[in-house]
């Protein structure tokens, strides 16, 4: 009997841990959606990690994804995009502007990601791992994807700013 009933203990411990973490992880993961969010990096989460500047004007956000995925052998149409361990999305953030996100998957909606923004109206983000196959023809590793986004960027407006950080993103 006593057995038993240290059984059931243990079990209703076990199963009372589990619910806890479930409630820890959740409020965490509700935490990143509303701090990272579509279009944080106009709230100055990216404060000043410059990469790369291309100094000129301004150009339609819409051209400059249209060339990026034309560099990338992507159509424009199809979103997302899988590759063995990312994926692309591209989508209207509140403020109507043109983000593209590419990322590393870390479990659930989270991401880690390299983000390229170009310009004030197109986030570029690159995955932090060096299989890429399918991204970019011929890329052996992150460098080569971030460049060829770079060179999509310069060729569609060589005045856009491209700045460069990184940081976890999470989104449905």
């Amino acid at each position: 009997m006593l057995g038993a009933l240290g059984f059931v203990f243990i079990l209703a411990l076990f199963l009372g841990l589990i619910w806890v973490m479930r409630k820890v992880t959740g409020a965490i993961g509700s935490k990143v959606n509303q701090v990272i969010s579509p279009g944080a990096h106009r709230a100055g989460q990216q404060a000043a990690d410059t990469s790369y500047r291309f100094v000129s004007a301004t150009v339609d956000a819409q051209e400059i994804v249209a060339r990026i995925y034309q560099s990338l052998a992507y159509p424009a149409s199809e979103t997302p995009v899988h590759t063995t361990t990312c994926a692309v999305r591209k989508f209207r953030d509140a403020d109507g502007d043109i983000e593209i996100r590419y990322g590393k998957k870390l479990g659930g909606d989270l991401w880690r990601c390299v983000v390229l923004a170009i310009g004030e109206a197109v986030d570029y983000i690159v995955p932090e791992v060096t299989r890429v196959d399918g991204l970019v023809p011929g890329a052996r590793d992150l460098a080569d994807v971030e460049a060829a986004v770079v060179a999509a960027a310069q060729a569609a407006a060589p005045d856009v700013t491209v700045t460069k950080s990184v940081r976890e993103v999470s989104w449905k």
